[in-house]
């Protein structure tokens, strides 16, 4: 295989971080961000937000209703990202967080830095809070050891033809990369579109589950689908 390629949520960290402290982080000051003054880029964000829920821009109260929707429904809407990527990029710059990453893919990023591998990373969250997490994590400043992030900018992780377009942008042929994941449905979608696939379970093997593995493995050889 050419390059590795990392889901987050469940692969390289748990899930109960994003869900259990990211995400009502991001809930409680949302007002906050909405209220305040923003920058070219935030301003940009708010206005595409309140052109997606159908509000005026200066209605922070509509807005900030709007958003609070869209992540009871877990929306992965660009906009609504943006705006948790920034309030999450202030809480980590203010050391109020540290994204907790699991001691195999530690040590699997480090030993394919080590020698020579290329890494990137395909999640459902944006490009900048999968850096944020990864720059500020448990296991120190981990950035630099991934070349490329991808978010569902590029498709949902459920198309194969999403794979594709990644595979695209790496100058890699499908057959050049290995997905881990701890998505089935993700491991059928990359699959589908000739990628080689690792089908991460950490703790109880969901009924009807197919060849896993149970641990990031920097051997190229490791056992999977």
């Amino acid at each position: 295989m050419t390059v590795e390629l990392l889901d987050v949520e469940g692969t390289i960290g748990p899930v109960t971080f994003v869900r259990d402290v990211l995400f009502p982080l991001a809930r409680a000051r949302l007002g906050d961000f909405l209220r305040r003054a923003h920058a070219e880029d935030e301003a940009a964000w708010v206005a595409d937000a309140a052109l997606e829920a159908g509000v005026a821009a200066d209605d922070a109260a509509g807005l900030e209703r709007a958003l609070r929707a869209w992540m009871d429904a877990d929306r992965k809407l660009g906009p609504l990202k943006a705006i948790q990527g920034r309030i999450w990029r202030d809480a980590y710059a203010a050391g109020e967080l540290a994204a907790p990453l699991y001691a195999d893919a530690v040590a699997a990023l480090r030993a394919w830095r080590s020698a020579g591998r290329r890494v990137a990373i395909y999640s459902s969250g944006s490009e900048e809070a999968v850096r944020l997490y990864l720059r500020h994590s448990d296991a120190g400043n981990l950035e630099d050891h991934v070349e490329a992030c991808f978010d569902t900018r590029v498709g949902p992780k459920v198309d194969p033809a999403s794979y594709v377009r990644v595979a695209e942008r790496l100058g890699v042929a499908p057959s050049g990369i290995r997905f881990w994941t701890d998505s089935p449905g993700e491991v059928a979608a990359a699959s589908e579109a000739g990628l080689g696939t690792r089908w991460v379970v950490r703790g109880p093997v969901p009924a009807g589950a197919g060849p896993r593995v149970d641990r990031i493995d920097a051997d190229p050889d490791a056992p999977g689908t």
